[in-house]
């Protein structure tokens, strides 16, 4: 009797990448509800500033490293989902 060493594998790697996944998708649902906080955060300080040009500064820069955490965050979504799919 042969073992499939193909399928073995494939058997010994399954729940490492489900951890992976629910790990990551707990991840980034944290950081969305961060980024969603922080972009309004920002929005409210631009909206409150009264024409202050360090407000309004501090109120997109505020938005604009929200949104680079979101688009970090998805980043590493997509390579979770590449390497699960090379795995599998």
């Amino acid at each position: 009797m042969f073992w499939n060493l193909n399928y073995t594998l494939v058997l010994m790697t399954r729940p490492l990448t489900r951890q992976i996944e629910n790990l990551a998708n707990w991840f980034s649902w944290i950081v969305y509800i961060l980024v969603a906080i922080f972009v309004v955060k920002g929005a409210v300080s631009i909206a409150f500033s009264k024409g202050d040009p360090e407000a309004v500064y501090k109120g997109k820069k505020e938005i604009l490293i929200a949104i680079i955490g979101g688009a970090l965050v998805e980043t590493f979504w997509v390579i979770v989902n590449h390497f699960k799919t090379k795995i599998q």
